[in-house]
């Protein structure tokens, strides 16, 4: 048997589904057990519907001529087979028409479903190195703008809580008050006051700040 190797789209009729890549016949989506010559007719069939395929043409298509057989009879028991497989009849044919002495014609109606383009496909799939090399930047790119819009917004953040924060006045100056003698005895004042002359030097060479003395009766006590 010599198979066809003319290309056909997938193709509906009725409840069945003709895979010419696979070279099944499915029925509601379940593969139906058909194969052989059968099979190799129902695609010769598919290839001209609604026209006449000569028997002298199956017999060309399916049966070299080196094979002995008798070719009628081996050409009415695979279309009677094909016609089983669909539950076809001879009498009241739904799909499969005999033409008296000629041949035979697929008469139903049919329904082809393109198959994708593999080379369209290759160019946009994962499969395709162009695609990841073009893919790849737009991503990249997408992270950077994502990092640096972060940051920008930190700073921006940060700059409103400095904007918010009360200022503080500089000191100009620092008021030292006298230390009091709590010893009850006088001859301790001097005591007291040099304290109160050695924190305001003190205070003044640090700060090299003016600082003014108050001498407060009243002053807090040490």
């Amino acid at each position: 048997m010599t198979p066809s190797t003319s290309s056909l789209p997938s193709m509906r009729f009725g409840p069945f589904e003709f895979d010419a890549d696979a070279g099944e016949l499915r029925k509601d989506g379940q593969r139906i057990n058909l194969h052989g010559q059968p099979l190799q007719i129902l695609r010769v069939l598919l290839e001209r519907p609604s026209q006449v395929v000569s028997r002298d043409e199956l017999r060309t298509r399916l049966w070299p001529g080196d094979t002995f057989v008798d070719f009628d009879h081996s050409l009415n028991a695979a279309v009677n087979k094909l016609r089983e497989a669909l539950g076809d009849s001879a009498v009241t044919p739904q799909f499969i028409e005999t033409i008296p002495r000629r041949g035979y014609r697929f008469s139903a109606l049919i329904e082809t479903t393109s198959k994708p383009s593999v080379s369209a496909n290759a160019q946009t799939s994962i499969g395709s190195p162009s695609a990841g090399l073009q893919e790849a930047p737009r991503v990249g790119h997408r992270i950077t703008l994502a990092v640096a819009t972060v940051l920008l917004m930190v700073l921006l953040v940060t700059g409103i809580i400095e904007l918010r924060k009360p200022a503080v006045p500089p000191i100009s100056s620092i008021a030292v008050l006298p230390f009091a003698n709590l010893s009850g005895d006088p001859s301790q004042e001097y005591f007291a006051d040099g304290m109160t002359d050695t924190l305001i030097t003190d205070l003044a060479a640090d700060s090299d700040a003016s600082c003014d003395f108050a001498d407060d009766s009243d002053a807090s006590h040490s």
